[in-house]
């Protein structure tokens, strides 16, 4: 039997709710506190057990934070006018069913009015709220318990007496507890703290850097990270500016390491979330480290074929691409990089390099990687300078010198040597060759030469080394 339902929405008030659990469970009986997570076994028909739940519940604990009354479904309307929000659902029937309602504010949040909710549940805003604030989060729960030992019926809040061992026990793994707690904590435990709260985009390029921004602004143990994260304005804050300023849905973990403890320390002031919101956008612009280094972490070793650096950056800005965010999402468009990769191959005999994908990515990107959109860039391909280098030849009087790369109008290029060209297998033997320039052949003229055995394949190991097959 549940006797204490807590109501919540986990995009608004997670962290708070997870936290308050946490002390109700000291006090009650773990079996009559529900919360979703901890209350529904894994096959469970969830509408059911919300049902049934409700059914035998004396109390319900609705947890507002800044989000809980405006916060919007998939397709753009507020959640609380949606038939499907269970939010809703859970407060309409425990307000029909006359269920002892606790409005609980976290976050600094406000009491909705009721000309601002639904009609099922208007009555709603007649409840006494109660506050439960940050700098007296453990006095302001206490204050919610006792008015539950109250309102539910059959639980005891006289101290049973406790052996003098048992109190010893406790007081010596709680002193272990708090020790282990307030040691400094290692980038495993501040990934996992963070996906906790639904916070995913874990930074790849340098994860070791969000470690040290923690510790530089004085977040260095287990306890002060907990109370960062646990800070939903904080959070919302900074999902807003994000959001604003580079269209994404959700933080990533710098920006939480280096900007959050800045909010909190000027107390969360306009002020201090323009200076933020400054400071983003100038992070955000693409710089040639950057650029390189993103590069080279989808296996472009060719990042350049001019011989000024600068180049290629300014060519990703003329596509377009002038911040970190919209080169994340272009290289995440795996389908278009395959593609590109193709086309080069096919076309050139290599892969491609930082420049092919400034200038032609990002059109198969915004296009869908459509057949149209192939063929442009085929056609480019074949009229720009470095395709006209490699015009159809005639095969010269005593045929073509050992180490020669030719290619006929099918996909296959051959290496000669004495006098037959052997099949090069595949792309990765090809570029384990180097990429040799190849050159073209009419396809009669290819056919008159003798084809010997194919090449040995080439594959790189685990360790980046090349190894036959």
């Amino acid at each position: 039997m549940m006797d204490i339902f807590i109501c919540y929405r986990r995009v608004d008030s997670a962290a708070s709710t997870g936290r308050l659990y946490d002390h109700l469970i000291r006090h009650f009986p773990k079996k009559r506190v529900f919360r979703d997570i901890e209350g529904i076994e894994c096959g469970t028909d969830f509408p059911e057990k919300i049902a049934n739940v409700l059914h035998s519940a004396k109390v319900m604990l609705v947890l507002i934070g800044p989000l809980w009354l405006n916060c919007t479904d998939t397709n753009g309307g507020r959640c609380l006018d949606n038939d499907n929000d269970w939010i809703c659902k859970e407060i309409a029937v425990a307000l029909n069913r006359n269920i002892a309602i606790l409005p609980l504010l976290v976050a600094d949040a406000i009491m909705p009015k009721a000309d601002e909710l639904p009609t099922q549940i208007k009555r709603l805003a007649d409840k006494q709220a109660r506050e439960i604030r940050e700098q007296s989060w453990d006095y302001d729960v206490g204050q919610i318990i006792k008015t539950l030992y109250r309102l539910v019926p059959g639980f005891n809040t006289r101290v049973k007496k406790t052996s003098i061992l048992f109190l010893f026990a406790c007081v010596t793994l709680s002193v272990f507890f708090l020790k282990w707690y307030n040691n400094d904590f290692n980038y495993d435990d501040l990934t996992r703290t963070l996906k906790s709260i639904g916070i995913t985009e874990i930074n790849t390029i340098e994860p070791e850097k969000a470690l040290r921004l923690f510790h530089n602004n004085n977040i260095t143990t287990k306890v002060q990270l907990k109370h960062l994260i646990d800070n939903t304005i904080i959070i919302s804050k900074l999902k807003k500016i994000y959001y604003d300023e580079l269209k994404r849905e959700q933080l990533d973990i710098i920006a939480i390491a280096d900007y959050a403890p800045y909010l909190i320390i000027h107390n969360y002031s306009s002020e201090s979330e323009e200076f933020i919101r400054d400071k983003v956008i100038k992070s955000d612009e693409l710089d040639y480290s950057y650029l390189i280094d993103t590069l080279k972490s989808i296996g472009v070793s060719e990042i350049h074929l001019a011989k000024e650096d600068e180049r290629i950056l300014s060519t990703f800005k003329q596509s377009g691409i002038k911040t970190k965010s919209q080169l994340k999402y272009l290289i995440q468009d795996s389908h278009a990089i395959a593609k590109l990769k193709e086309i080069y191959y096919d076309e050139l005999g290599r892969g491609i390099d930082g420049v092919a994908i400034a200038m032609y990515a990002t059109y198969l990107h915004d296009r869908k990687v459509s057949r149209a959109s192939e063929d442009d860039i085929r056609r480019t391909i074949h009229t720009s300078d470095e395709w006209l280098g490699r015009r159809t030849v005639a095969i010269p009087i005593g045929g073509f010198p050992n180490g020669t790369v030719i290619k006929g109008d099918g996909p296959t290029f051959y290496l000669i040597q004495n006098g037959s060209k052997l099949p090069i297998p595949d792309r990765d033997t090809h570029e384990f060759m180097g990429y040799p320039k190849s050159i073209r052949v009419k396809e009669p003229d290819l056919k008159t030469i003798p084809t010997g055995t194919p090449l040995r394949r080439m594959r790189k190991n685990d360790n980046g080394v090349w190894m036959p097959q």
